[in-house]
Formats: C-alpha cells, sequence, structure tokens
C-alpha cells in the first residue's frame, strides 16, 4: 500500500510485522507489530491493505497451518486493523466472519471499505463467508452485504456498483468459477454474467470496477487466458473474445 511521504506498507504472512518502507530506496524505516492478532500457529496472516485518509486498514485472516483437516483454514475470529499512519497505533474490528481473502476496495459513493470473507475456502468450499462493509465514517463494521448462504456460492471478492447493485466472484459448489451480479435487499444473487468450467484449467482470478463504470474481469482459463469487460450497470459483456494477456492474469489495477 502507498503511503504519503513517499513511504510503502508491506504485509507478509510469514512475519508478524508490517514494514514501512521508502518508495525511493525501498529501505526499512519502521515495523508495526501485529504479534497481538497472531492464533496458535504464532502468526496473524496479514493480507491486503489499504490507505485512505490517513490511515492505513489491513485485513487479518488468522490460519490454522497445524490444521489436518483442511489447508491452512481460518481459526477463531479476524480482524480489520485501522492504523494511524503518523504514529502507529491500531484499532482493531472484529469481523462478523473469518478469512478476509479480497482486496479492500474502498466504495467513495458509500465512503466505506468492501471486501469478502470467504471463512474456508476453495477445497475447503463452506457456505460460511460473506461480504462485507466497514464504514470509514463511523469506523464500524455494516450489516454483511450479502452472505455466501444467501448467493449460494463461495464469494471470493466483491463490491458495490455507483447504481448501488452488487457484483462478486467466487466458485458454485463443483469448484467452477463465477462472476455475477446481487442485489443488497433480499439480498440474493440476480445474474451470473460469466462462467467457467473447473475442468479449463483455471479460474476467474478478480475484477477492476473501473471509474469509467465497466468491470474488468481477470480469467485465467489457461487455453484463453486474458480479460474480459463488462458493462457494470448491466453487467453484459462488451468483448467479443477475451482480450489476450498471454500468461493467465491475476491481479488488475486502475492506473490515473
Amino acid at each position: 500500500a502507498l503511503l504519503p511521504g513517499g513511504l510503502f506498507a508491506v504485509s507478509f504472512f510469514n512475519a508478524n510485522h508490517i514494514d514501512i518502507r521508502s518508495r525511493s530506496s525501498g529501505a526499512l524505516l519502521s515495523q508495526i507489530n501485529i504479534s497481538a492478532y497472531a492464533d496458535a500457529d504464532g502468526f496473524a496472516e496479514a493480507g491486503d491493505m489499504l490507505y485512505h485518509a490517513g490511515f492505513l486498514y489491513v485485513a487479518i485472516q488468522r490460519l490454522n497451518r497445524g490444521a489436518t483437516d483442511a489447508l491452512w483454514p481460518p481459526e477463531g475470529t479476524s480482524y480489520l486493523l485501522k492504523i494511524d499512519t503518523t504514529n502507529y497505533t491500531i484499532a482493531a474490528t472484529t469481523l462478523s466472519h473469518t478469512n478476509p481473502i479480497s482486496r479492500l476496495h474502498y466504495n467513495a459513493a458509500r465512503d466505506s471499505i468492501i471486501f469478502a470473507a470467504a471463512g474456508r475456502f476453495a477445497a475447503n468450499y463452506q457456505l460460511d463467508g460473506a461480504c462485507l462493509e466497514f464504514s470509514v465514517a463511523s469506523a464500524t463494521l455494516l450489516a454483511p452485504l450479502i452472505s455466501e448462504a444467501q448467493a449460494g456460492y463461495e464469494i471470493a471478492d466483491c463490491e458495490i456498483t455507483a447504481g448501488g447493485s452488487g457484483i462478486f466472484s467466487g466458485y458454485d459448489a463443483a469448484l467452477n468459477s463465477v462472476f455475477g451480479g446481487f442485489n443488497t435487499t433480499g439480498p440474493q444473487v440476480t445474474s451470473i454474467a460469466a462462467f467457467l468450467n473447473r475442468n479449463n484449467g483455471g479460474y476467474l482470478a478478480g475484477f477492476l470496477l473501473h471509474s469509467n463504470g465497466n468491470v474488468y474481469l481477470a480469467d485465467r482459463n489457461i487455453f484463453q487466458p486474458g480479460v474480459r469487460i463488462f458493462n457494470g450497470a448491466t453487467l453484459a459483456e462488451l468483448t467479443a473474445t477475451t482480450l489476450s494477456t498471454g500468461l493467465p492474469p491475476l491481479t488488475l489495477e486502475e492506473v490515473p
């Protein structure tokens, strides 16, 4: 995460600290200790981060590396840390659902941070997660926008469009990848705009909700990897064929 003053922050799965480094030289300038949020295996597993308005937000997954019934399932509770970048003091919010695996999306229209907490994920599939929303104004966790039980799908990432409808990527019970829309009044899934069979050797890695209103989807189908574009309001696909990236894409970023 890029910070003011020519700094950037780095999170780690295998260390209980967050590095603060110089953007110009990469030199380590400070470290933020997050060992207080570690689970029984000794690691907090800090995931995605987001800087906004003086604070660094950090998703703390807390995964059980020693589990024998699943691959790194969540243990106990998970957290969203709010770190003051002037003095590195930490305020922790306990999440209603575990394992925040997605990117942290700042939604300016709602003044909130939206992200997916998937609980047991992928090969450990259970409908125990949700699309979560954290109010920046009140610094509180709001009611889930939609749960996996309500959606009927594993939710790997989620956002709210300018029109107020939800979009998500995830998996069905057979671990096929899906990308679709949901409403928050039901809440319920309203459409599936893209489907990728697991036998195609890949998955829909995630999406970028662009400021132009379109959604860019990273498609890791190993036979035809690339980026697909959808209308953000209707989820109608705008690309006749996948825009080839050569190798399967993983993360998309909007460059101002």
